[in-house]
């Protein structure tokens, strides 16, 4: 059962690395997000859990890092400076009535992968949890079946002692019979020995 347990243990060790790498993409994306909406009422709430760094993780680990920039074609749209065609295009002052529609449906899928975000990232951590919630009941369980076994070697020990002791009783019972039996059987001879000669 304890090497169940390490084994368990190992295995959320390395779920918690990937969930802080998962956080800090999370943290990126939402920023990104936000900067490109710049709509104050987007935010994420003061509520939200934070998945702090563990102590007992090698922060090299933690440094491993990579960030990853998801590419999304719209973004020509919106920032044609980076696309190599921008040379040759020709802009509107107004915006037309398909570019106006476009950038709606891009603020309507941005506020949608804001929320998605942030509902994955939670279940994430609520997974997390509640495995760590398991490991400590089990990490409870496993110190129980300890204490329980140091219990019954400790109550073995001891009827050990107790039947050492009772063989050392009986031991020395049967040499004070043994001497009681002698001495018996000296004055039965005696007896006997007198009883002869008397006649």
């Amino acid at each position: 059962m304890k090497k169940t347990f390490n084994e368990k243990v190992f295995d959320l060790r390395t779920q918690k690395i990937r969930l802080i790498h998962e956080y800090k993409q999370f943290k990126l994306d939402i920023s990104m997000i936000q900067k490109e909406l710049n709509d104050p009422e987007i935010i994420t709430p003061s509520d939200f859990p934070e998945v702090l760094i563990d102590e007992s993780i090698d922060p090299s680990l933690i440094d491993s890092f990579e960030p990853i920039y998801h590419c999304d074609p719209m973004d020509l749209i919106f920032n044609p400076e980076l696309s190599p065609l921008y040379k040759n295009a020709y802009f509107y002052e107004e915006p037309t009535h398909e570019e106006i529609i476009m950038q709606q449906m891009r603020i309507d899928k941005l506020k949608y992968r804001h929320m998605h975000l942030h509902e994955t990232m939670l279940k994430k951590i609520k997974m997390f949890d509640e495995n760590l919630f398991k490991l400590n009941k089990m990490r409870i369980d496993v110190k129980l079946e300890i204490i329980f076994l140091d219990l019954w070697a400790t109550t073995l020990e001891e009827e050990m002692l107790v039947l050492y002791d009772f063989d050392l009783l009986e031991d020395d019972l049967s040499y004070n019979v043994h001497i009681k039996t002698g001495e018996q059987n000296d004055k039965a001879q005696q007896v006997i020995f007198y009883t002869k000669n008397s006649r």
